[in-house]
């Protein structure tokens, strides 16, 4: 799947367009001190598009970091989270559901099956890196190394799942269906005290 992603990205060689432009500018911008895509008066796209935000500030970190408009860093960051999302984390999940190896050659054809989401690396969207990070989260969420029927009872897990699913959230507002889901198999959990399950609700919507 990296090998893919990561040959997808040099083909095509991908160079962001229209509102992607207007999104990578913005983070430019704003690294650069120059606000006014955030004013209303200047008709600022981030103010008819504040679902962009998230993806907005993503991209001033690597822009930071690796240089101004530096898509390749961000490409090939998206390649990664996507390869241990949606990869590695779906294994580790279904197995962990089924409990039995012959079950992963299904996971795996799936994957093959969904490999149209490779185009999804080079371009500067939110969905493949929301979903690869709900993917995570749902793993630490889920997957106790020390308990293979219960839910992760170390609270660094916990902790570190509601970041995570928080900041799928910050890119794109559509993963608000999955941390909802979420706070529900907490409610519906049948071990757990109630206090932990309060804890774990306020720690998920906090």
């Amino acid at each position: 799947f990296f090998a893919l992603a990561i040959a997808a990205v040099f083909v095509f060689q991908y160079v962001p367009v229209a509102d992607q432009i207007l999104v990578s500018d913005c983070a430019s911008q704003l690294n650069a001190g120059n606000d006014t895509s955030l004013l209303l008066s200047d008709y600022g796209y981030l103010i008819a598009h504040q679902n962009q935000i998230g993806l907005v500030n993503l991209l001033r970190v690597f822009y930071a970091l690796f240089g101004d408009h530096n898509y390749l860093s961000f490409q090939i960051f998206n390649a990664v989270l996507a390869c241990i999302g949606i990869c590695w984390c779906g294994t580790k999940m279904t197995l962990h559901a089924a409990e039995d190896e012959r079950v992963l050659p299904v996971y795996e054809s799936l994957i093959l099956t969904c490999l149209p989401l490779i185009i999804y690396v080079p371009y500067l969207y939110n969905d493949l890196i929301s979903t690869s990070l709900v993917m995570i989260a749902f793993c630490l969420f889920a997957v106790d190394e020390g308990d293979s029927k219960g839910m992760a009872k170390s609270w660094k897990r916990v902790v570190l799942s509601d970041l995570i699913i928080g900041f799928a959230v910050v890119l794109r507002s559509n993963a608000l269906i999955p941390a909802i889901a979420m706070i529900l198999v907490i409610l519906f959990q049948r071990n757990g005290n109630r206090k932990n399950k309060v804890l774990q609700i306020v720690l998920l919507i906090g």
